[in-house]
């Protein structure tokens, strides 16, 4: 039997962030691995070629004629396809849904749901779809199974692709000489604007270091003593190994993640950013303490990959 062919659409852009892509990355490269052929298609916003997998196709090209020919199963990554576009992708292809909090019955108009997120089990997903839920399907890039967690005695705070809360300005104002080093990743989708804002309020702050994009950043997780994150893939990767975690929210489908980690005792959670003060961030710095060995495993995109293969 041939390869089976995969279009994922994978939402993202600097209103939102990269997660959706990151993840659906991962999977991509396990789908490639195991033989399927893979299309990637995102927001015009989210814009840039991906070395791994060249050019993407754009949201706006799915509505020419013959953009789901030959495709057996789509992939949907995204919050903001309506329950219409929903039912007319399955009207071509199968339709996998990754999803994190059920924000509209999404079982309803597909035919796979995957859910990695810890709780996700308790979400009322209905019995007519097929369900991949919980870590053991955690969409982490292959390239962390090949890290060797050190301590090398900073903090890496990450407040994604976008940060859309501001959260990494707030951290550098309030930054001072009572507190540990930290190294602050800016993702590739803020502002040249908002870079300027945190680079001038982090400039003269010894023991504060601001990074933007680096390509060290598998590196950087993998030597960091413990990491500050929003609850999504970021918060994964460090768990898988092994680091202390601090998370906090900037969009409402992280909610109930960082909720879940702390009632497990996984991570320490800060809860809404605009929440946060610099008090109850060094106070969860302070407190954070390691995760369970294995609680994430790190070939979660395999297993995925394994369960669609039988489905060939």
């Amino acid at each position: 039997m041939g390869s089976l062919s995969v279009l994922i659409l994978a939402d993202g852009g600097p209103s939102i962030g990269g997660g959706h892509i990151s993840r659906c990355r991962a999977l991509a490269a396990s789908l490639e691995e195991g033989g399927f052929s893979v299309r990637f298609c995102i927001p015009e916003a989210a814009g840039g070629d991906f070395p791994d997998f060249g050019s993407p196709a754009f949201y706006s090209e799915l509505h020419r004629p013959g953009q789901f020919d030959g495709v057996d199963m789509v992939i949907a990554d995204s919050y903001r396809l309506s329950q219409s576009v929903l039912d007319g992708i399955r009207h071509y292809a199968k339709l996998m849904i990754v999803d994190d909090f059920r924000h509209i019955p999404v079982d309803r108009h597909a035919d796979f749901i995957l859910n990695y997120n810890v709780g996700s089990d308790s979400i009322p997903y209905s019995d007519n779809v097929v369900k991949l839920l919980g870590p053991k399907y955690c969409l982490l890039r292959r390239s962390f199974r090949e890290l060797v967690p050190k301590d090398d005695g900073f903090v890496l705070f990450v407040a994604g692709s976008s940060d859309i809360g501001g959260a990494t300005l707030d951290m550098a104002r309030w930054y001072g000489p009572s507190w540990p080093p930290v190294v602050a990743v800016l993702g590739p989708m803020v502002s040249d604007d908002y870079r300027r804002e945190v680079f001038d309020a982090a400039q003269g702050k010894e023991g504060l270091t601001v990074w933007r994009a680096p390509r060290s950043f598998d590196d950087l997780i993998s030597r960091a003593s413990k990491v500050v994150c929003t609850s999504s893939v970021t918060s994964y990767e460090a768990l898988a190994l092994g680091k202390p975690t601090v998370v906090f929210q900037v969009a409402e489908n992280q909610r109930a993640i960082g909720a879940t980690l702390s009632s497990l005792g996984w991570g320490h959670n800060l809860g809404w950013w605009l929440d946060v003060t610099e008090s109850s961030l060094l106070e969860g710095i302070t407190v954070a303490t390691p995760p369970p060995k294995g609680c994430i495993p790190l070939d979660g995109a395999d297993q995925v990959t394994s369960f669609l293969t039988t489905k060939r």
